[in-house]
């Protein structure tokens, strides 16, 4: 997305290419999804029409790095101070995925779907299509105590891994710059706002607006053949704006991943058709040391498949 890395970019969304996300009536009533672990209900936001998240991706043809899944060990949201990437597993991916969100972001109903609860709408990849992209969002939680805190977020290491029938990793996103807009918490109309983004030495840095979320992605790749499921994942921290001191800055914003299958690599969106929600993830709260963050779309692994590891 960024000729240069050391460039700083103001980026606006082209409100086109939004994604795909169906609210929880129809999720039940299509058979295509799976709302995991319950967050103080459940029930349909059809009531809620701004809150149908049509959440704009910018639908870039850029083809990612690929290589096989590296060796770890440890379980996700492991916090460290070094730069060496984090390490987890698809257990603890899955696991991660069948708990509740740590804060529900503010400023969006509670009948919202993807705000109650991790969702799987379409787990393995729609016949006809052959692109995909994982990507992210960060909104502030509700009750946080720092609502007019303009805090700074670092990301680093986002990468899409593959999973074929017999449980094989292939990394097919793994790039140090991400894109990303600011938009309204309920994403309605795809209304987007400049972000300032920076990046470089593989970090990608921007300034959190409370009352607004922070939608992110890398660029798009094409689906690997043989793809079943999906593992995102990537590490982030956050920090208060210079001179100001917030002990509760750690419990303030809440960061969750998902990923979207698209038609092709150059499909431009078309009013939810060539683009369909994957699934979207745990909320969890960011903190002043690195963490890993995952999705998957993985369901009920064997007990090998659980322990395959991968690098955050």
């Amino acid at each position: 997305m960024f000729p240069n890395h050391n460039q700083v970019e103001n980026t606006v969304v082209d409100p086109r290419i939004a994604v795909r996300r169906k609210l929880l009536a129809s999720l039940i009533a299509g058979g295509g999804a799976l709302v995991l672990a319950a967050c103080g209900g459940g029930g349909s936001d059809s009531s809620v029409p701004d809150a149908v998240a049509n959440r704009s991706r910018r639908g870039g043809s850029g083809a990612s790095s690929a290589s096989p899944a590296s060796s770890a060990s440890t379980a996700a949201n492991t916090s460290a101070g070094s730069s060496a990437p984090l390490q987890s597993t698809i257990g603890a991916a899955v696991q991660q995925m069948q708990m509740a969100h740590q804060a529900k972001p503010n400023g969006v109903p509670d009948g919202v779907a993807w705000a109650m609860a991790p969702v799987l709408e379409y787990p393995t990849p729609p016949s006809n299509f052959t692109a995909m992209t994982g990507w992210g969002e960060i909104q502030c939680a509700v009750g946080a105590a720092n609502t007019a805190t303009a805090a700074t977020v670092e990301m680093r290491n986002f990468r899409t891994y593959a999973m074929d029938s017999s449980g094989q990793l292939t990394l097919v996103q793994n790039q140090g710059s991400l894109d990303g807009a600011l938009m309204l918490p309920t994403f309605a109309d795809n209304t987007t706002f400049p972000t300032q983004l920076t990046n470089s030495g593989g970090i990608t840095t921007t300034t959190l607006d409370p009352t607004k979320a922070f939608h992110f992605y890398p660029d798009r790749s094409t689906i690997p053949a043989g793809t079943q499921r999906l593992v995102v994942t990537m590490e982030a921290k956050i920090s208060a704006p210079a001179g100001v001191t917030n002990p509760s800055i750690d419990n303030s914003y809440i960061l969750m991943l998902g990923a979207d299958w698209w038609e092709s690599m150059t499909a431009q969106w078309n009013y939810l058709t060539t683009n369909f929600l994957c699934g979207s993830g745990r909320f969890v709260y960011l903190t002043t040391s690195w963490q890993a963050f995952t999705f998957t779309s993985i369901q009920n692994p064997s007990a090998s498949v659980a322990a395959t590891p991968f690098v955050c």
